[in-house]
């Protein structure tokens, strides 16, 4: 991790080195953390990350569910948004227990910008899926062992940390979303976001 904060980016080239640095992560090159600002504004920035990985979403949903299937829009915005926003919250009281709280804006920035890359997973998978139902498990399970493992490296790297610590912020990421795939499906309807594909 850089000593000094990087200077002040672009929209446009902190985008693509959040992706850059997410995606050598991807290979397990834990050098991919120098790509990120990890600043109060560059905490604000990742978030971006959100809309980059839309597209994903939409065509994962499109690809999963027929048309008279799908959720309400309403219900479908919540859970995307909740997705992006509960985890972040959570990791709040989670970091300051385990006094980890000054890598809270590494993790959150890091974490993001992974995201893109398990959306990008997602829809790999989904589409793979729609060539071939009989993969279904072989895929689901594959897809979260690798989504699972990459996000353990993802908080590893950026808590600077051991082995255990990763692991629980990566239950706790599972956790969320279980509650987003079946806690709100009580009270709106399924909610399809790739929280439900790492859950089931």
């Amino acid at each position: 991790m850089p000593d000094a904060a990087p200077p002040p980016d672009s929209l446009r080239r902190e985008i693509k080195r959040g992706i850059w640095g997410a995606a050598r992560f991807a290979s397990f090159d834990a050098r991919g953390m120098h790509y990120f600002n990890v600043t109060r504004q560059g905490l604000r920035r990742s978030f971006l990350a959100a809309l980059v990985s839309l597209p994903f979403f939409i065509v994962v949903i499109a690809l999963s569910y027929r048309p008279t299937e799908i959720p309400q829009y309403l219900n479908i915005a919540l859970g995307y948004g909740l997705s992006w926003v509960l985890f972040p919250l959570i990791m709040i009281p989670v970091l300051l227990a385990l006094q980890l709280d000054k890598a809270y804006t590494p993790l959150i920035v890091a974490y993001n910008w992974a995201k893109v890359i398990v959306y990008g997973l997602s829809l790999v998978t989904a589409l793979l899926f729609y060539t071939d139902t009989s993969l279904t498990i072989t895929l689901t399970l594959a897809f979260r062992i690798v989504s699972m493992l990459y996000r353990w490296f993802v908080a590893k790297v950026a808590l600077q940390s051991g082995i255990l610590i990763p692991f629980v912020i990566v239950v706790i990421d599972e956790v969320i979303g279980a509650f987003l795939s079946r806690g709100l499906l009580h009270l709106f309807g399924q909610i399809p976001t790739v929280a439900a594909l790492h859950a089931q």
